[in-house]
């Protein structure tokens, strides 16, 4: 049986647009991520900082519950979706930031908070997509323990993430064999490959951490204190408080 031509070219665009549609669906199909799009479609999914100041507090709590959630679930899954729905969620962080505070804001918008422990250190050239080559500083580390990122990674995983040293001013450095807690967030790069890079929560200066903190015989250094829990802290005590506040967003309190 011969084909019309026709038909050919319908199901040809028909192969295309499913390339488009099935991850779409397939990130929808995980409730946690339906249920913030869902909610944020119900509210016109562009309501502006303006107007979101006006909500009750319990509204702005539900809409830091629901976008936790679904960003924690599949983050790059549901970041490419958002970004193909321009405006959908409007100007939802900054009304978090105002009525609810930094530490909300800054707990929504790192991807992973991760214990690890320093395996090897690599200094490369990095050519970025503006056409400038800086020194890129290279690290791999295993993971030993998961505060948030645990629908994207395990303990004993590996991980390689980087950073800049000439943007960061700090006189702390890694060491070999050291472990840390970091700050991590995903950024793709012009050829679409997915990096792993430090939050930067912290203030610029000799002691700033960038978004990776030693822990020494047990004891978590924030110079800073930029979490909020002391400048030195047992790294257990800083978990659990980690936790609580991570908790807290979740159950909307």
């Amino acid at each position: 049986m011969k084909l019309h031509p026709h038909f050919l070219l319908i199901l040809f665009l028909s192969l295309l647009m499913l390339d488009k549609i099935i991850p779409q669906d397939s990130t929808l199909s995980k409730p946690e991520i339906k249920n913030y799009i869902q909610f944020l479609e119900k509210e016109n999914g562009k309501l502006s900082e303006k107007e979101l100041m006006n909500k009750p507090l319990d509204y702005i709590k539900k809409i830091a519950s629901l976008r936790y959630q679904a960003y924690d679930k599949d983050y790059i899954s549901i970041a490419r979706l958002m970004k193909s729905r321009k405006g959908l969620g409007g100007g939802t962080l900054e009304a978090i930031d105002k009525m609810l505070g930094e530490k909300v804001t800054t707990l929504l918008r790192v991807h992973y908070l991760l214990e690890m422990k320093i395996n090897s250190i690599k200094t490369e050239d990095y050519h970025s997509n503006s056409g400038i080559t800086y020194p890129r500083v290279e690290i791999n580390a295993s993971i030993l323990d998961i505060i948030k990122g645990i629908n994207m990674f395990k303990q004993g995983d590996s991980i390689t993430y980087c950073y800049s040293p000439e943007l960061r001013t700090t006189n702390y450095r890694f060491q070999l064999g050291e472990t840390v807690f970091a700050a991590i967030i995903t950024a793709d790069d012009k050829n679409g490959i997915t990096d792993f890079l430090f939050y930067e929560n912290d203030k610029k200066g000799e002691d700033a951490s960038y978004g990776r903190y030693p822990i020494e015989n047990g004891i978590l250094i924030d110079r800073n204190n930029v979490w909020g829990y002391g400048k030195s802290v047992p790294w257990n005590e800083f978990k659990m408080k980690l936790t609580q506040d991570i908790n807290n967003i979740i159950t909307g309190r």
